[in-house]
């Protein structure tokens, strides 16, 4: 499909910056094409149903890291392979060096002045998308946040959940703080993508990120 034709399907005019940012991705990446031919009826009804700039924003973060997850060769990339089994799962599935399967899930919290409880919601958000028994890494779009603000927060979540601070779990629809632990050993590790990448590891994962894996995740964020 050419690239005009695919935009088109895709966008049906709409213009905007993620439109055009698309266009280049189409056109520097023969992989990426390749992902928007396929997914593109899925991307379409994103962009339909994105009501204002904040969630085409968290659009662009999903196919950001979709493109950047392709420009690595060593990565086969499924979209939203999971949910569509019924469940609700990661933004991606992901098959590295043909033998070593992990997920990807994308997030992009809306930062304030309180950058770690911010990332702490995020967090608490998205780890009950991480499958048990499988490396899943959760991408953080928070431009803004540095590291000291993401291993803060990760060790605040711990420190509460070690100390059962309960109602601080159960408004966020755990059952307990014992709940969210064993879904917090399902997340393997955690990128935050701001002004540089900073990729933290869950000493509590039940599944770390093996050793190659890590290089490559490097590399390609």
């Amino acid at each position: 499909m050419l690239t005009d034709e695919l935009v088109q399907q895709i966008f049906e005019g709409r213009k905007g910056s993620l439109s055009a940012l698309f266009r280049e991705w189409v056109e520097s990446s023969r992989r990426f094409s390749t992902f928007g031919e396929e997914h593109a009826s899925k991307i379409r009804k994103k962009v339909r149903v994105a009501a204002d700039s904040d969630q085409l924003l968290d659009l662009r973060c999903e196919l950001e890291t979709a493109y950047l997850l392709l420009q690595n060769r060593q990565f086969d990339v499924a979209y939203e392979k999971l949910a569509t089994s019924g469940g609700r799962g990661p933004d991606f599935s992901v098959l590295f060096r043909t033998h070593t399967p992990f997920h990807v899930e994308v997030t992009r919290p809306r930062l304030d002045e309180q950058v770690i409880p911010k990332l702490m919601e995020s967090i608490c958000n998205k780890v009950g998308q991480m499958p048990a028994g499988a490396v899943n890494v959760l991408v953080i779009y928070a431009p803004g946040a540095d590291s000291s603000h993401l291993v803060d927060a990760a060790a605040s979540l711990r420190a509460l959940a070690e100390r059962k601070v309960e109602d601080y779990f159960t408004r966020r629809g755990f059952r307990d703080a014992r709940a969210f632990v064993r879904q917090f050993q399902n997340l393997s590790a955690i990128i935050l993508k701001s002004t540089a990448a900073f990729i933290w590891t869950n000493s509590l994962a039940k599944k770390p990120v093996p050793d190659d894996l890590m290089k490559a995740l490097r590399r390609t964020f």
